[in-house]
């Protein structure tokens, strides 16, 4: 996938973001109170719209290994099917293969992370994740540093679902507009 197309399909997702959160801010119930860290709050009343504390902690949780999965992956994506499911397993497999065909393995590192519940429906949850991405690229055969961290705050949405007992990213979602390439 040539890079402008690339950049067009995280133009597309965003538009898909945007068009998903209104809907669920539309249908929601009622707001969900935040999650910081992995400390779940109070019991929340139990309706199709909201999330009680236990399954709130194994959600936050689960979604924490589950990025530290993506972070330990560089060019084996076996592992990436105990994180990842759907569209959000297709695209990081894709864009692996992607960068080691281009002869470089992204290594990456997220520090200061943060999540947040924002919408859950019964078995389906959004959780915003904020970050400092310290990522960068190696050279696939040398492992040589061939670019630098942005250390950039990222802020993306992971539509998460649960899958038998596990919670797993279906989806990412990026929160910003990015001006199409002419």
């Amino acid at each position: 996938m040539s890079q402008l197309k690339f950049k067009q399909f995280r133009i597309f997702i965003t538009c898909i973001l945007l068009l998903a959160v209104a809907s669920l801010s539309m249908t929601s119930c009622k707001s969900n109170e935040t999650a910081q860290k992995e400390e779940p709050k109070k019991s929340k009343e139990i309706s199709a719209h909201s999330i009680d504390a236990k399954e709130e902690k194994l959600l936050l949780k689960q979604t924490r290994e589950n990025i530290n999965i993506i972070t330990e992956v560089t060019t084996d994506t076996a592992s990436l099917k105990k994180a990842l499911d759907g569209q959000a397993l297709k695209v990081f497999s894709d864009q692996l293969k992607k960068d080691l065909d281009e002869g470089k393995i992204k290594i990456r590192k997220y520090d200061s992370m943060k999540f947040k519940i924002k919408n859950y429906t019964k078995g389906v949850a959004g959780v915003r994740l904020t970050f400092k991405d310290g990522s960068y690229y190696v050279d696939k055969d040398s492992q040589e540093k061939v670019s630098t961290p942005s250390d950039k705050e990222e802020t993306f949405i992971l539509e998460s679902r649960k899958d038998s007992k596990r919670w797993k990213i279906f989806t990412f979602f990026t929160t910003e507009l990015k001006e199409k390439e002419k």
